[in-house]
């Protein structure tokens, strides 16, 4: 294990059925990610980047190859294990906020940590602390329905990082928002990357926003690394 690395991806396949035959979603695929540090993945559509994306958070599993977190092969998890990982190790920010609109954003944020069984006091404070960190303390009690785009995605991400996950796997986070919102959203990632000391990994199509991250990986057509 080198303590360097939170992941490190050897020779990743990853291939689907098709109608008639198997389809490469990704090949050859190896890379490492520093500990606290942030990455942006990039490349065109189809490129296989999401793919990937779910293969490191535990969410799919890959033909062959090995995605090492911490010194342990995700594939020699059991399923209780694997579990746990997306759920403590892993925050996930996507494209689509997917917030539940029957609750308001305190309640949101908080749904995760409720969800593993903690006191709802220890859980309000926790999803406070993540509202003031994003800027939303103002509005926790506010029906999400009634926040504006930028603003759901923020308490999308003060969601992904209630339970202080050791990564925070983030697909398209400014996919949807406008050229004002792209640039705060992609300002507090970094920030929220330096101060809580979470690594980042981001796939994006949003130049500015790579750019802004350490270090950039970029996917071909094909699912090559380059």
């Amino acid at each position: 294990m080198n303590e360097r690395y939170v992941y490190e991806i050897e020779d990743l396949f990853k291939e689907v059925q098709g109608p008639k035959t198997a389809l490469t979603i990704l090949q050859d695929i190896s890379f490492k990610v520093a500990k606290e540090g942030s990455l942006a993945i990039v490349g065109a559509s189809g490129s296989g980047k999401t793919t990937l994306l779910h293969l490191m958070g535990g969410l799919d599993t890959q033909t062959r190859g090995k995605i090492v977190f911490n010194g342990r092969d995700l594939s020699s998890f059991s399923p209780t294990e694997k579990a746990d990982f997306r759920n403590r190790k892993v925050g996930f920010v996507f494209q689509f906020h997917h917030l539940l609109p029957e609750f308001n954003t305190l309640e949101n944020v908080a749904m995760p940590c409720l969800i593993q069984g903690h006191s709802r006091k220890e859980v309000q404070g926790r999803a406070r602390e993540m509202l003031k960190l994003v800027g939303l303390q103002d509005q926790e009690k506010q029906p999400v329905s009634t926040l504006s785009g930028g603003e759901r995605q923020l308490a999308a991400i003060a969601r992904a990082l209630v339970q202080k996950p050791e990564v925070v796997l983030a697909d398209e986070p400014t996919g949807n928002l406008d050229a004002e919102n792209q640039k705060r959203v992609g300002s507090l990632l970094v920030r929220l990357n330096r101060v809580l000391r979470t690594t980042l990994v981001v796939v994006t199509h949003n130049l500015e926003l790579a750019e802004l991250m350490q270090d950039r990986i970029q996917l071909r057509a094909g699912g090559v690394l380059q």
